[in-house]
C-alpha cells in the first residue's frame, strides 16, 4: 500500500514546525542577577527577607546575611514584585519587568543589575505608610541607556 505523497509532505512539515517551535521555546537565556543590601539608615540588616513574586505568584524568599547582603536571580520574560522587609519593619517593594528585554540582547550575555541599597525603617514611627502599598521603584529595560 502506498501512502500519498501529500500526506508524507504534510507529516514532515508539521514535524519540522514542531521541532523549530520546541527549539525556540527551549532556548536557555541567562537570568538577570540582582544583588544589594537591605539597610536601616547606615545599619546593615541581617536576616531581612527578600520575597520574590513572579507573574503574580509567590516564587521564593531569601534572607540577608550578616552584612545585610542579598543575591537573587530572575528568569527573563517575566514580571516580578520584590518585597524587602523584616519583623517590626515597614515592607518596601520594587517592580521588575524582564519581559521588555529583547531576545537578541540576551544571547550569550551576562546580565547583572547590582548594587541595590534598599532602606527600610521600623514600623513604630506612627506615620502613614499607605504610599508604600505601591512599589517604590520600577525596573524595566531601555535600549536608550
Amino acid at each position: 500500500m502506498t501512502v500519498p505523497s501529500i500526506n508524507i509532505t504534510l507529516f514532515w512539515s508539521i514535524s519540522l514546525c514542531f521541532l523549530v517551535s520546541f527549539t525556540v521555546c527551549a532556548q536557555d537565556f541567562p537570568p538577570l542577577q540582582v544583588d544589594g543590601q537591605v539597610l536601616d539608615g547606615r545599619d546593615r540588616l541581617e536576616d531581612a527577607y527578600v520575597r520574590i513574586e513572579k507573574d503574580g505568584n509567590f516564587d521564593r524568599e531569601v534572607r540577608t546575611g550578616r552584612r545585610g547582603k542579598f543575591e537573587i536571580e530572575l528568569d527573563l520574560f517575566h514580571e516580578y514584585t520584590i518585597y524587602f522587609g523584616k519583623e517590626g519593619y515597614v515592607v518596601k517593594k520594587i517592580y521588575v519587568d524582564t519581559r521588555t528585554i529583547p531576545e537578541g540582547q540576551v544571547k550569550n550575555s551576562y546580565l547583572r543589575y547590582g548594587g541595590w541599597k534598599v532602606e527600610i525603617f521600623p514600623d513604630d514611627l506612627g506615620v502613614d505608610i499607605a504610599i508604600l502599598d505601591k512599589p517604590i521603584g520600577k525596573v524595566t529595560y531601555s535600549d536608550e541607556y
